[in-house]
């Protein structure tokens, strides 16, 4: 509880909840990406994590000024918006060091291997160097041939000024499928590229834990009557 209090910015007095119920809170959207791609994940967690602070915290819109303290900081809560489309732009693999965006050269490349003996430290894949061009050599290759690895697909990003079909910049980015709690909320952002699936609903795992939620806000608010009395 206290670290998910901590994830909230200072908006106004009295607007951070005492305490964060679980019966009162459900998934907006899960995201899931391709298996082995944790790395990712973790990516676009802190991407999306850095958007909502600057949404609360770095605001100048002169609307918001000519606001109560506490409609303000209400408005600045809201952050639906912004989230879904803070979401559209991170998984187009927009944003510095964003490793949706897939680079061969970073993520397959070879680490070498060491082991340790009275201190010393002992190369063991003495061929790294060499294994690292032929990956890289073939990655290029692929990418040539349209194809790269399972997970990653070919995306057109259009720039300012790209207007025919098909024209603009080639990128490759990993496929992430979005579950959505109202399917209403992906309107929320302009455009999604190809790499993104919606499915509508939660999945099974999401809805279960909301249920053990809500059963144990339930049990806990029984007991505390009982608690009180036998006090």
């Amino acid at each position: 509880s206290n670290k998910a209090f901590r994830q909230l910015a200072y908006t106004g007095k009295k607007l951070i909840p005492a305490k964060l119920r679980k019966d009162y809170w459900r998934p907006m959207a899960v995201l899931e990406f391709a298996p082995g791609q944790g790395a990712v994940g973790r990516s676009v967690f802190h991407k999306l994590r850095e958007l909502k602070q600057r949404h609360q915290l770095e605001w100048d819109d002169p609307a918001l000024l000519a606001m109560t303290r506490r409609a303000r900081g209400e408005a600045l809560n809201d952050q639906r918006g912004n989230s879904v489309a803070d979401m559209a732009a991170v998984l187009a693999g927009i944003g510095k060091g964003n490793r949706v965006r897939y680079d061969g050269d970073q993520e397959d490349k070879v680490q070498p291997e060491y082991f340790y003996r009275r201190g010393r430290r002992f190369l063991v894949n003495k061929k790294g160097g060499q294994q690292q061009e032929e990956t890289t050599a073939a990655v290029a290759v692929n990418k040539e041939k349209g194809v790269v690895k399972e997970g990653v697909v070919e995306v057109v990003v259009k720039k300012d000024g790209d207007a025919a079909e098909g024209e603009g910049e080639k990128i490759w980015l990993h496929q992430a499928t979005v579950y959505w709690a109202n399917e209403q909320d992906k309107f929320y952002a302009e455009q999604w590229t190809e790499n993104v699936t919606h499915v509508i609903g939660l999945p099974e795992k999401v809805k279960k834990g909301k249920k053990a939620a809500v059963e144990e806000e339930a049990e806990a608010a029984a007991e505390a009557p009982e608690a009180a009395k036998a006090e």
